[in-house]
Formats: C-alpha cells, sequence, structure tokens
C-alpha cells in the first residue's frame, strides 16, 4: 500500500507494486503521512482492507524506525512472500541458479512461438549488432535483456496484425516475469515495439520518457529493429536465419545472405 501511495502521490506512469523502488527519504514521508491517519480516514482509502487499515499506521512507524537504524537509501518493494520463497527451494539444482528474466521470458514467448530454436539462434545471430548498442544499464545487463527481448521475439505470431503491436507492448510491459526493474522492463517492451514496426512513439510514452535515458530509448529500438531483420530475413526459420550474417563494423551494418 505505501508502494502503490507513494506512485499516486508522485504521479507514476507505471502501476506495478513488483520492484518498485523510492528513495529512503520519499519512503520516511509516505510512512510519517500513513502514520498520522486516523482509522476512520485509511478505511476511506481504495484498495485496502479494515482489518489492513488498522495495523498500517504501526507498520509505518516501523518502516520509518528501520530505514533510520539500519541506514537505508533506497527501499525496493517485492509483490512476493513466503509462498515464493517455499516454491523455490523446491526447484532442481538445475533449475535455481537459471537467471528469472531469460526463463520467464523464455516461458512466455514459447507459449506462442513458432519454432522453439529461433530465439537462441536469433540472439546469437545479433551477438555482433547487441556488443554495439550503446550501454543502457551496463554490458552485462545489457546481454542479459537482449536475451530476454530474443526470448520474446515471436511473442505476437498468433494475435490479430491490426492489435499486435499495442498488445505486445503491454503485455512485456506488464508481464508477471521477475529478474527486472521497472527501467527494464520500459526496455523490454521497446524493443518488443520495434520488433513489430513500432514507431519512435510508443503506447506508454510517459513511462518511456521518466524511466529511460535517451542511450537506453535508442538501444531499445534499434536491437527492435535488428530483431525484425532476422525474423523477417528467415521466415522465423533458425536454419535460413543461419544462411545470412550481420555484423558491425566502424559504425557500419553489413548484411550478408
Amino acid at each position: 500500500f505505501l508502494a502503490q501511495l507513494h506512485m499516486e502521490m508522485s504521479d507514476y506512469p507505471l502501476r506495478i507494486v513488483h520492484q518498485y523502488a523510492m528513495s529512503a527519504e520519499d519512503a520516511r514521508g509516505v510512512a510519517r503521512l500513513v502514520a498520522q491517519q486516523s482509522k476512520a480516514s485509511l478505511d476511506r482509502l481504495p484498495g485496502i482492507s479494515k482489518r489492513r487499515a488498522e495495523t498500517l499506521p504501526y507498520a509505518a512507524l516501523v518502516l520509518e524506525g528501520l530505514i533510520d537504524t539500519l541506514g537505508l537509501k533506497t527501499l525496493t518493494f517485492s509483490a512476493w512472500g513466503l509462498r515464493e520463497g517455499l516454491l523455490y527451494e523446491t526447484l532442481d539444482q538445475d533449475e535455481a541458479p537459471a537467471d528469472p528474466l531469460i526463463a520467464g521470458a523464455a516461458a512466455l514467448g514459447a507459449r506462442q512461438g513458432i519454432s522453439p530454436a529461433m530465439p537462441a539462434a536469433l540472439n546469437a545471430w545479433l551477438t555482433d549488432v547487441i556488443a554495439a548498442l550503446p550501454v543502457a544499464f551496463g554490458r552485462e545487463r545489457d546481454a542479459v535483456l537482449a536475451a530476454a527481448a530474443c526470448r520474446l521475439a515471436d511473442l505476437g505470431a498468433r494475435l490479430h496484425p491490426d492489435h499486435r503491436l499495442e498488445l505486445v507492448f503491454d503485455q512485456v510491459l506488464r508481464a508477471p516475469i521477475p529478474g527486472q526493474t521497472h527501467p527494464e522492463r520500459v526496455w523490454l517492451a521497446c524493443a518488443l515495439n520495434g520488433r513489430y514496426g513500432g514507431g519512435a512513439s510508443t503506447p506508454a510514452p510517459a513511462a518511456v520518457t521518466r524511466l529511460l535515458s535517451d542511450d537506453a530509448r535508442f538501444s531499445a529500438r534499434a536491437l527492435g529493429l535488428a530483431m525484425r531483420l532476422g525474423c523477417d530475413l528467415s521466415g522465423r526459420s533458425p536454419q535460413l536465419l543461419a544462411n545470412a550474417s550481420v555484423t558491425v563494423k566502424n559504425g557500419a551494418l553489413k548484411l550478408e545472405i
């Protein structure tokens, strides 16, 4: 609730609690505001049960104390809890170390994809392009995001062409996939926007402008267009894609068929 309240107060453009981050100073301000409210005032707020309204002011005081005691600089909220932790403990030793973003993107993309081998083949085909993109979140992190984007490259395959762009963008932006920050969500959505032929403007311009730097916006769009090239050139067939190559040298892209 504290995260939702802060989103409302700051006119935040992406209303997803999981991985929402705020400064300790902002969190302290919201906690103090809630702690000063009467039960009647909290009861009138949408999205909060009467039972929780009774304890929320005390929880806000505890949060403020934790911020001061631990010397926190930033708070990141999680929509997950004990159940997810218990489920994680049941994973096989081979599954647990997997990157959650890539695994989640692969699972989502596989529901609509045409060829299960295409995402990895596309990712490998674009290695040179990915390395040449402006840094958005750090080189290592950018590589992970590019791998996740390639796993989603066929997400709109079975959607109606008239609505494909908007549906894919919104699905990627709000997908219940872990292991990504809010700016990274927006970056992936922008990449898929380019993949399906969207222009520089997107269905969520406020989120893009507020959460992404110019370099991040450019890299997401460039990757999306490169993904579109690979998919259209090969008919989404990894065998046909292998007959072509794309390289970047001295700022120039070279396509060989």
